[in-house]
């Protein structure tokens, strides 16, 4: 699943730069991981502090990540399509 890969990707290696296969067809070499300023936002009437990444280069929009305090993945928001968690499991 996806959040559990961008969970890996930024703790394991902290790259700055990655490849990205576009809707599967187009592959986009050498983008950027930009760290993105700390949050709080609410969460079913739960603070929460959230940190988050964009996924960024040339002629690609962003793709944005955002992580709770536990680097669990709370949404991937790009274009026209934004995943959001909504439950979580222990494993």
């Amino acid at each position: 699943d996806i959040s559990f890969k961008v969970k890996r990707l930024f703790q394991e290696s902290q790259p700055t730069t990655v490849d990205y296969l576009d809707d599967l067809t187009m592959l986009r070499p050498g983008l950027e991981i930009t760290p993105l300023p700390d949050d709080t936002i609410e969460i079913e009437g739960v603070k929460t502090n959230v940190h988050g990444y964009a996924l960024v280069g040339p002629a690609i929009l962003p793709l944005f990540f955002w992580m709770d305090t536990h680097s669990n993945v709370l949404a991937v928001i790009g274009r026209n399509v934004a995943y959001t968690l909504t439950e979580a499991h222990n494993v």
